[in-house]
């Protein structure tokens, strides 16, 4: 797997795959969900609430048009919109991800760094527990993973821990 970070808007970047990663319930209610809805067909929605409820650690895929990914991965983080995210949802919900980019044998998939909502986990933490499950995953299928922020603050904190762990 070849990781590439990057200070880039998640919706921008070229791929196979847009990993979102959502709450449980299906909804697409934050920020970067209602910018996707925006941009594809209200179907999707009703797709990945028909399927709804998704546990953390799972994911969903959806084929898209109307975004520079040719699918939407839809793996939670949270139970609901709003709930902390812990060290272990993150891991959990990129594992997810990785997970259904080998089984739908996608090339290359955008991964938005999963930051806290609170004070309780430091953008470090959280960066930790990215790229920790990144380098821990094990498969047969190469694939490019970009790893993107808008702030360079966070895009700082992925390219640290990366160079602490080689």
């Amino acid at each position: 797997m070849e990781i590439v970070v990057q200070k880039a808007d998640a919706m921008s970047i070229q791929a196979d795959g847009l990993a979102y990663a959502g709450a449980t319930t299906g909804t697409m209610d934050d920020a970067m969900g209602e910018r996707i809805l925006g941009l594809i067909a209200e179907d999707l929605l009703q797709e990945t609430l028909d399927t709804a409820p998704i546990a953390v650690g799972a994911a969903t895929v959806n084929d898209v048009s109307g975004l520079k990914a040719g699918s939407l991965i839809y793996a939670p983080v949270v139970l609901q919109t709003g709930d902390r995210i812990t060290v272990e949802n993150i891991r959990r919900c990129t594992r997810a991800t990785l997970v259904a980019v080998c089984a739908k044998n996608q090339d290359s998939v955008v991964l938005p760094a999963i930051l806290p909502s609170s004070d309780e986990m430091s953008m470090a933490e959280a960066a930790r527990a990215i790229i920790d499950e990144l380098r821990g995953f094990r498969s047969d299928h190469e694939f490019t993973v970009y790893l993107v922020h808008e702030d360079a603050e966070v895009v700082g904190a992925l390219n640290r821990v990366i160079e602490n762990v080689r």
